[in-house]
């Protein structure tokens, strides 16, 4: 079963390794999910040293999506068409409210908080987000 909420992986991206198995496969950690890969597929380096997270310089604030009905909005992986839709929480209507995490090329970095759904974080245009 292939959960929804699970990124896909592809060339280049980084994972941290949370255990190798005898049988070849990888228990790997993103994000805040743990999932499994065949370790064929992974250049595995070592860490020397954590960088450690910079201070955040973008303060939350909610906010609220309009202007997209019926159509919806999008949410993708990353600021821009180029990126994905997000699998999880594809889209987003009027009225939806949203925790706006910080700011690039246009688009808004932000979280989806649902009682239902869980928690999803995603990309979306700056034009359709407004002080909630």
């Amino acid at each position: 079963m292939r959960l929804a909420a699970w990124p896909e992986l592809a060339e280049g991206n980084e994972v941290d390794v949370a255990e190798l198995y005898s049988n070849g496969w990888a228990r790997v950690l993103i994000r805040e999910y743990t999932g499994y890969v065949n370790a064929s597929y992974l250049q595995i380096t070592e860490r020397s040293q954590p960088t450690p997270a910079p201070a955040p310089t973008y303060t939350e604030w909610a906010g609220q999506v309009h202007d997209v009905n019926p159509v919806g909005l999008i949410v993708r992986t990353g600021p821009g068409k180029g990126y994905d839709r997000l699998t999880a929480y594809p889209k987003l209507y009027d009225g939806n409210i949203v925790s706006v995490m910080g700011e690039r090329d246009g688009y808004y970095n932000i979280r989806i908080s649902n009682p239902t759904a869980g928690t999803h974080i995603g990309w979306v245009s700056k034009d359709y987000v407004g002080q909630g």
